[in-house]
């Protein structure tokens, strides 16, 4: 029985690691329910393709239900820039929308629909993806006065 541990799936953005046979997964994409599987975010590759630039869409209080993480905001972002050059005629991710939970353990950082943030501290050990969305968590949000500047705060 020939055993691999990391194998990666489509999406450049997450990488699915675990035990194979044979090369193949045994129960396809039910494998994210399997104890012998994790799945990890490249959040700092998301956040270099997309020159870490997005614009508030909405936002919300976040509290975590188990209360093993901190409170924070609830972002849903709308991408503002794909710097990934796609070779197979793929659809680039500008005017997309995700959602980023930013645990800064307060439930307002003075941001307002419309305006462009960056996002700061990305927290790996608890983002991941499942039934093909992402889960990104981020410790700080920063406002940025204009495109790719942050505001002068002397």
């Amino acid at each position: 029985m020939h055993i691999t541990d990391i194998c990666y799936i489509k999406n450049p953005a997450c990488t699915i690691t675990g035990k194979t046979k044979n090369n193949f997964f045994t129960g396809g994409f039910n494998m994210i329910k399997s104890k012998y599987q994790t799945t990890r975010v490249l959040g700092d590759n998301f956040l270099k393709d997309t020159g870490n630039e997005y614009r508030v869409v909405t936002q919300r209080p976040y509290k975590d239900k188990k209360n093993k993480l901190p409170d924070g905001i609830l972002l849903t972002l709308q991408i503002t820039k794909d710097l990934n050059q796609y070779a197979n005629g793929e659809d680039d991710m500008t005017l997309g929308t995700f959602d980023a939970y930013v645990l800064c353990g307060t439930h307002d950082k003075g941001l307002k629909k419309g305006d462009l943030i960056s996002l700061h501290d990305f927290k790996e050990d608890v983002s991941y993806y499942i039934d093909y969305n992402y889960i990104l968590r981020f410790g700080d949000v920063k406002k940025l006065t204009k495109s790719g500047t942050m505001p002068n705060l002397d």
